[in-house]
């Protein structure tokens, strides 16, 4: 459970820089293998599994992360990086997806992700999220203007943002795929 909460706070991290449905279903471990063999082909990114408005982005970012046969969770996640004429980013829009057959671990995680991304918003602003939850798939889709965010606040409140941030608090275009790709990510 410790690593599930981990991970989702690299995926906010990753974000920093870059309906329940009325049903439950389960799913076994087959099924999330499967689900996985989709998810982790990066050349297709997910295979429209996890989806992202990336229309004019300068590069996109995708993970995908399986944990089966320990907690029976699979994680992916897609980054749209925009960007100015200057290679500045001005903003991000992500989904991150998590499957599993545990309803409680996926509440649980919900609840973090709500969380921490309310808590990002109130300190540094220009975050909008949704979240929606069906059956064994939780989906969060983050739009990320940093021309409203206070990234100067946030380089001063996090070490890892500061290192990837120019000396005017920007982050550029490869300075966001390299933190991307420190976190397992591959971009192009």
């Amino acid at each position: 459970m410790k690593k599930l909460i981990k991970y989702i706070c690299i995926i906010i991290c990753f974000t920093l820089m870059c309906g329940c449905g009325t049903k439950e279903e389960t799913i076994n471990n087959d099924e999330l293998r499967d689900i996985y063999e989709d998810l982790k082909d990066y050349e297709k990114q997910g295979n429209g599994l996890v989806e992202v408005d990336d229309e004019g982005a300068a590069a996109t970012c995708y993970t995908a992360n399986e944990f089966i046969d320990s907690n029976g969770y699979i994680v992916a996640s897609k980054f749209a990086i925009f960007t100015d004429e200057n290679d500045i980013v001005t903003g991000i829009n992500s989904q991150e997806i998590v499957y599993s057959n545990d309803p409680i671990l996926l509440e649980e995680v919900e609840d973090g992700v709500i969380r921490n991304y309310e808590m990002i918003n109130e300190q540094y602003g220009g975050y909008e999220f949704n979240i929606d939850k069906k059956d064994n798939k939780l989906t969060s889709n983050v739009t990320i203007d940093y021309t409203k965010t206070d990234l100067e606040s946030m380089a001063t409140d996090n070490e890892t943002v500061k290192i990837y941030l120019n000396d005017n608090y920007q982050f550029t275009l490869d300075s966001i795929k390299k933190f991307y790709v420190s976190m397992g990510a591959q971009c192009k």
